[in-house]
């Protein structure tokens, strides 16, 4: 956790000023699934606030990936192996909301 935080999110967080589109809509994603490993401070200072622009940026695909990692609407693939002599398989669980909804 200390590494993806202190290396990876500042990466990603920079990325998320990219002129393309479509790494700015990856950020998202990515935010998706290292958000709920990193800790509440991290959450707070730096994710919440990056969804919350990318929620307002001017291309559609990149808002949609934004509020779907906002309100945990998107399914995270974890996979590991069944058994050391079989394939991996997968599970899929429900990502939990990294922004609470607004009313």
């Amino acid at each position: 956790m200390e590494i993806t935080e202190r290396l990876m999110l500042p990466t990603v967080l920079t990325m998320a000023n990219d002129a393309v589109a479509n790494v700015r809509f990856n950020v998202a994603k990515t935010l998706t699934i290292v958000g709920p490993k990193l800790g509440p401070a991290a959450m707070q200072t730096h994710i919440k606030p990056t969804l919350s622009k990318l929620n307002d940026d001017s291309d559609f695909d990149v808002r949609f990936f934004a509020s779907e990692a906002a309100l945990g609407e998107t399914e995270v693939v974890y996979l590991w192996p069944a058994d050391l002599k079989t394939l991996p398989s997968f599970q899929r669980v429900p990502a939990r909301p990294l922004l609470e909804k607004s009313n």
